[in-house]
């Protein structure tokens, strides 16, 4: 009888790790989402023999969660797959998300406040496990059992589902990664695709329009009005600038290295910026202690200061003002700061001084089309070899502080 109860035991040991093997094998093969939900909870119903198996899953970030799929082999067991599940509030979620492994409890344990969405046979127990992949990781599913009260749960029953559960974990982690990923870069393809097309139109157009002056006006001669020549000679530079980035810049960015007077770039960066400072009434000051010469991409770096100064007037309140204090730091360094009396979000200030959540799944406030300037500008700096960070002061003033290199004089001497 010994024997033949060992060896009843074996088979069924071999049987489970079977079904478990081939179950871990389907899920890795998986690419959708809801395939794979589905495929793992009848799995799951399977490696175990309960009369039913579902996974409450929410987007991360979102209110509410919902039963998004389920099985139920005893009709004693019921599940509300029409509510909408509170993710703050709901006693399941927030217990499953709070213990570290399987969470077991009775249908009873519940809170009886009329908002349970599962339902069963006096004494159901309840396997409940958050979807987690790491600690700092949101979890956004809960895979939930029931079975009758004499149902008992073998330790290695336990530990093959929380293998299963956490093996499923990563495998939806990888497909949401991979399809917010693939999204965003189509989205981004498609506008790069577009607004290329539009560059080299309106290069085209504009080249035709020169010429057509060119000819018409006699620019060419000597005998040419100078303030005509002038203009023309500005047209040929903007006609340059649109060659350049339709062609050398057309899929990527191409770092430059040029040099400029201080007090250029900021009287260009200032000047395009003059409309909006003068639409929100606001006064204005550049503070500049010297004029060094900065060297690197001064396009990229122009564009920067102009979109940082276009950050603080947007803020700041009408009639007030805006300061830009310029001071070299040392011999490498010069720091440009812009100083308003907007307020900016903590979040925003947050997420710029740590950089992004680490669960990249979690909404960012920096990838908002209102906050995404923010975020270009730090990463671009950084790429440029410079740096650009934002900040709240003691008196309640914004800090946007950039750092730029300063042309050496061996630099000088070579150029």
């Amino acid at each position: 009888m010994h024997q033949w109860q060992l060896q009843r035991q074996t088979d069924q040991q071999a049987q489970l790790h079977e079904t478990f093997q081939w179950g871990m094998r389907s899920l890795q093969r998986l690419s959708k989402i809801e395939t794979l939900d589905q495929s793992a909870i009848r799995h799951i119903a399977q490696l175990l023999h309960v009369p039913l198996a579902a996974i409450v899953t929410w987007e991360n970030g979102a209110p509410f969660a919902q039963v998004s799929h389920q099985l139920i082999q005893n009709r004693s067991f019921q599940l509300d797959t029409k509510r909408q599940i509170s993710v703050e509030t709901d006693a399941v979620i927030n217990w499953a998300a709070s213990t570290e492994g399987l969470l077991t409890l009775k249908l009873e344990d519940l809170p009886a406040d009329g908002q349970q969405w599962l339902t069963g046979p006096e004494g159901t127990q309840v396997l409940a496990m958050a979807l987690r992949t790491a600690p700092e990781h949101e979890p956004n599913a809960v895979i939930v059992l029931a079975d009758s009260a004499s149902r008992q749960w073998s330790d290695e029953q336990t530990t093959l589902l929380a293998i299963v559960v956490n093996q499923l974990a990563w495998c939806r982690r990888h497909i949401k990664l991979t399809t917010l990923m693939l999204a965003n870069q189509q989205q981004l393809t498609q506008l790069n695709w577009y607004k290329q097309q539009q560059i080299e139109d309106l290069n085209a157009s504009f080249q035709n329009c020169l010429q057509q002056i060119t000819l018409d006006q006699g620019l060419n001669s000597p005998s040419a009005n100078p303030r005509q020549q002038l203009l023309w000679q500005k047209m040929n530079t903007l006609a340059e600038r649109l060659s350049q980035v339709s062609t050398d810049e057309r899929w990527a960015l191409q770092l430059y290295r040029q040099k400029t007077p201080l007090v250029s770039l900021l009287k260009r960066a200032t000047a395009r910026a003059h409309p909006l400072i003068q639409e929100r009434q606001l006064w204005s000051k550049v503070h500049c202690e010297s004029n060094l010469t900065i060297c690197g991409d001064i396009t990229k770096i122009e564009f920067v200061l102009y979109e940082l100064i276009v950050e603080s007037c947007e803020r700041s309140p009408v009639g007030d003002r805006i300061d830009i204090w310029c001071r070299p730091i040392d011999s490498q360094w010069l720091e440009v700061s812009i100083t308003d009396e907007g307020v900016v979000a903590p979040q925003i200030l947050q997420e710029l001084g740590q950089g992004r959540p680490v669960d990249l799944l979690s909404p960012s406030t920096l990838q908002q089309p209102q906050n995404s300037p923010l975020w270009v500008c730090q990463s671009l700096m950084q790429q440029l070899g410079g740096e650009f960070s934002l900040s709240q002061m003691e008196d309640g003033r914004t800090l946007s502080r950039v750092m730029l290199p300063v042309m050496q004089p061996a630099q000088r001497d070579e150029s």
